[in-house]
């Protein structure tokens, strides 16, 4: 996701274009605290 939000305008403007890009650092923990919580399959039953 950093490297498409860096390259493709239309990542930027869904975001809001932000001033800073964030890294994959935060995106990671986030997708480990779903695992573990056990909810990755509920959010992907959602799509």
């Amino acid at each position: 996701m950093e490297r498409q939000t860096n390259d493709r305008i239309s990542f930027r403007k869904f975001l809001g274009f932000p001033e800073k890009i964030l890294d994959h650092t935060p995106l990671w923990y986030f997708r480990e605290r779903l695992i573990k919580a056990g909810k990755e399959m509920a959010i992907w039953d959602q799509l």
